[in-house]
């Protein structure tokens, strides 16, 4: 709420994916928070959109939703869209907890200050 940027992380292998069949995953990545919202319960929710291309080489767009409880427990999710048609594609889920990998850094600028 101070009005710093704010950047997060994510390293899946130390989550844990919320179908249980599914193979471990080593993927990272990490995101600038350009919106928020703070619900009543205190949780914090934050998304990300982005349109790609998937292994095949065809167009998609994936949106990606976190939510940080108050016992520092994150979920994330992931919906993805086969583009032009929308068609959807089964949902990812992880649980994670913050700095056990999410991980959440203030970006300071060039001189060390917001």
């Amino acid at each position: 709420m101070s009005g710093a940027n704010v950047t997060v992380t994510l390293d899946f292998s130390k989550c844990t994916n919320n179908d249980v069949s599914a193979a471990p995953s080593s993927t990272r990545g990490g995101l600038k928070i350009e919106a928020f919202r703070i619900l009543a319960n205190g949780t914090i929710s934050f998304a990300d959109h982005h349109e790609t291309i998937d292994s095949k080489g065809l167009p998609i767009m994936q949106i990606l939703r976190y939510q940080v409880k108050t016992d520092g427990g994150v979920a994330f999710t992931m919906s993805t869209f086969s583009l032009p048609s929308y068609s959807t594609i089964p949902n990812v889920a992880y649980t994670c907890a913050v700095n056990q990998g999410v991980y959440f850094f203030e970006d300071k600028g060039p001189d060390g200050r917001r």
